[in-house]
């Protein structure tokens, strides 16, 4: 674990972490944020949502110039809305995935360059399918409807950043995974939420992407700072030099983190980042 004062980038996961309770930016996580940027630190969202998807409070603010996004499968220059990086699933891969509906009570939905379209039967009422219900919103404005998605699936093979399958019955949850890891080690299998499993090519992670975009800074990743709380930012907060769970994460997230900080209800991340700055 490093000083506070070595720290040259943070990396912050989104929902659950550095989002209230309602998916919002509180004022004094922006005003932490604001204040390491203003101190000269690289702030880079890291995020399971799709670039489109990400929220404008967040993406819109002054000094934020790169999104991880789709757990690592894409990363956005956010100054010009381009991506800088990324690794598509492969055809194989994709057929594999699709196998699920014929096993199991799945639907889908996938991003492709960052724009994220789902079943629409899911679209329509995310609960039915295992959501919660304060994803809702979130689900129905962000989401394109298809009415046949494995046909849009197919036709769009070789063009998908990632593939969530949303599980209604959470007692197949770890069994789709396993499911996918013995049949495909082309792909990378996680999860932010508890009714998705998540899918991208091996090469993504927000880990694997962070390694990436802290190479072309010429950061060390020993000199950055990770924040998360699921399953998905494990492998980022393990590889950075201070890695952060808030108080809500996963079990998972808990035991990989460095420093466990208070919820993201009650200012976790804001509260890290402050110590950081009284210290530099």
């Amino acid at each position: 674990m490093i000083d506070f004062d070595d720290i040259r980038l943070i990396a912050l996961d989104l929902d659950d972490t550095t989002l209230d309770e309602h998916g919002a930016l509180n004022e004094r996580t922006r005003a932490a944020i604001n204040a390491a940027i203003n101190r000269g630190i690289h702030i880079v969202i890291a995020s399971g949502r799709g670039y489109c998807a990400l929220p404008g409070d967040v993406l819109n603010l002054k000094g934020i110039e790169y999104a991880i996004t789709s757990n690592g499968a894409a990363v956005y220059s956010t100054a010009d809305d381009r991506c800088i990086h990324n690794c598509k699933l492969l055809d194989k891969s994709v057929r594999e995935i699709l196998t699920l509906q014929d096993k199991f009570k799945v639907v889908f939905e996938v991003f492709i360059d960052g724009k994220a379209f789902a079943d629409s039967r899911y679209v329509s009422d995310p609960v039915a399918f295992g959501s919660s219900p304060k994803a809702v919103n979130y689900i129905q404005n962000t989401r394109k409807p298809v009415e046949n998605i494995r046909e849009f699936i197919l036709n769009n093979a070789n063009s998908l950043d990632s593939v969530d399958i949303v599980v209604k019955d959470m007692s197949e949850k770890k069994t789709i995974a396993d499911y996918l890891k013995e049949r495909d080690r082309d792909i990378y299998v996680t999860s932010s939420v508890p009714y998705l499993v998540e899918v991208a090519y091996k090469d993504a992670g927000k880990g694997s992407a962070l390694t990436w975009l802290c190479n072309s800074l010429n950061i060390n990743l020993s000199d950055c700072a990770a924040f998360g709380n699921g399953d998905n930012d494990i492998d980022m907060i393990s590889q950075c030099g201070l890695g952060i769970a808030v108080g809500n994460g996963t079990e998972g997230c808990l035991k990989a983190a460095d420093i466990i900080t208070d919820t993201n209800y009650n200012f976790g991340v804001a509260k890290i980042i402050e110590q950081i700055l009284a210290l530099r």
